[in-house]
């Protein structure tokens, strides 16, 4: 079934029960469109057909173990919208590890984080409590300063982790492999490093 003449294909969600292509804003659940009286300015979200559209491939990924990139302007609500997905995940199922990037990170700050929420399960495999996931939220990927070669350490080991499944000890250089996790989503600014966009493209 095509979607409709009006708007964009991405415009829709395409329902496989009733075979209907949907608006985006339909598919949001009417009683979070009410404010509360008692609620702050600053704390409010406010659903929109972009807020639906980006916590379902939020969702999606997560159920499926996929890492996600998201790209965008600054103040465009990425970040706001993804810890608002993160935080309704439950408690008993997943840990969530925020990690905010500045121009001071380095890659051996990045590994000491990601590896600060995990459990040693046997020699070289780590990963989290038993019956929950990892899911790793980086923000701001692309605020490490540069090198003087254009390279940014942290970015590289990222990609090493995708990549290859694995990092290494900084000890002994011993092999290290994080199990039940998900290094999603990933979130940058619009400016991003050409030598790290690749591999996104290779988990389409």
């Amino acid at each position: 079934m095509l979607p409709p003449e009006a708007g964009l294909v991405y415009d829709y969600l395409y329902d496989k029960e009733s075979h209907k292509w949907i608006p985006w804003f339909d598919t949001i659940d009417k009683e979070r469109l009410a404010i509360p009286p008692d609620a702050k300015i600053t704390k409010l979200l406010i659903p929109t057909s972009e807020t639906a559209r980006q916590e379902y491939f939020l969702r999606t990924c997560l159920e499926h173990d996929v890492p996600m990139l998201l790209l965008g302007p600054t103040g465009t609500g990425k970040s706001a919208i993804t810890n608002m997905a993160l935080l309704n995940l439950p408690k008993d199922r997943f840990i969530i590890n925020t990690i905010n990037f500045s121009s001071r990170t380095t890659a051996g700050q990045c590994q000491d984080i990601i590896m600060s929420k995990v459990d040693r399960r046997r020699k070289g495999v780590f990963g989290p409590a038993m019956g929950r996931k990892y899911v790793v939220f980086i923000d701001d990927v692309n605020m490490p300063q540069k090198e003087i070669y254009g390279a940014q350490p942290p970015i590289e080991f990222l990609r090493q982790w995708l990549d290859h499944k694995h990092f290494y000890d900084k000890k002994d250089t011993s092999k290290i492999e994080l199990v039940d996790s998900v290094s999603s989503p990933f979130l940058s600014w619009i400016y991003y490093t050409c030598i790290f966009l690749p591999n996104w493209s290779s988990q389409v």
